[in-house]
């Protein structure tokens, strides 16, 4: 049986997106738990909704700020599959995406599996859009309402920019800085062993990449898949709060793991952590960082 962790916080138009995607899946052996991060927005009318479409549970946390992981950590608490999922409140998939993971996981059941995470852009996305015209949507076919807020993703998410990443589709090492936990398969038992995210990162962002690096130095290997996609609903964001906040956690990183270890580089005035390689940086930036590949 899968669980299926969500994270929410104040988004009730993509939790009902989510949430239908999700009850039209192939697979059906499956829990959802909803991990409501202080939300001032009345969840659990959009829950009730799906209450006899899948099986939920939900969980209130009180808002102490931005607290993803934690509240991730406090909906595997409640979980009774063997084997996690976690997905963001925002991402829509298609019918066959559960499926995708059970055929993954049945073939390499000790490895984590990373799903395609892309970005929409600025669109007035509602449920019936998602019902009837998800090709239009996911395609990029519908109007944009605005332009991006500057340093806001939009299209592929830039961890899988570099093709290395889709050909990765058998088990490897080397994975931390690809992994997203938006979209994100664990075996419960690895979970378990690494202790689950950092509940003491200090503000939003890196979460995924340090729970990387743990499950790096416990010797697990992970694959990547465009199979198992997951397009992300546009919100308004903060990106200057967050860039700050990410830069403290870019910190918080280099100190808790050696990045030598990993032949990686932090770097906080950049805002980001990459590999000397190049690996899981786009072209472009690798190019302007003088870096090979």
């Amino acid at each position: 049986m899968y669980s299926i962790v969500i994270p929410v916080y104040n988004r009730n138009i993509g939790l009902e997106c989510c949430l239908y995607c999700l009850s039209k899946q192939n697979y059906t052996n499956f829990e959802v738990i909803i991990c409501d991060d202080g939300s001032i927005q009345d969840t659990l009318s959009v829950i009730k909704r799906f209450d006899s479409l899948l099986d939920l549970k939900y969980i209130w946390i009180p808002d102490k700020g931005f607290c993803a992981g934690e509240a991730r950590n406090r909906g595997v608490d409640l979980s009774i599959g063997d084997t996690l999922i976690f997905l963001d409140s925002d991402i829509i998939t298609r019918e066959t995406w559960l499926e995708w993971y059970d055929k993954f996981h049945t073939k390499y059941p000790t490895a984590i599996i990373v799903g395609r995470y892309d970005w929409l852009p600025p669109m007035d996305v509602r449920l019936e859009h998602v019902a009837h015209y998800f090709d239009s949507l996911t395609m990029g076919k519908f109007p944009i309402v605005k332009p991006p807020e500057p340093g806001v993703f939009t299209g592929i998410d830039p961890r899988w920019q570099d093709e290395r990443i889709l050909k990765k589709d058998t088990p490897g090492d080397k994975f931390a800085l690809g992994m997203f936990s938006g979209n994100l398969l664990i075996p419960k038992n690895i979970f378990t062993e690494s202790k689950g995210f950092d509940e003491d990162l200090p503000g939003q962002g890196g979460e995924d990449a340090e729970l990387g690096f743990t499950l790096e130095e416990l010797g697990v290997r992970a694959m990547f898949t465009d199979k198992v996609a997951g397009w992300h609903i546009y919100h308004d964001r903060d990106p200057e709060r967050k860039d700050e906040l990410v830069k403290d956690n870019i910190r918080y990183i280099a100190k808790k793991h050696d990045m030598e270890r990993f032949e990686a580089i932090a770097n906080p005035d950049e805002n980001m952590i990459y590999y000397k390689d190049g690996l899981f940086i786009g072209s472009q930036r690798r190019k302007e960082l003088g870096l090979q590949g």
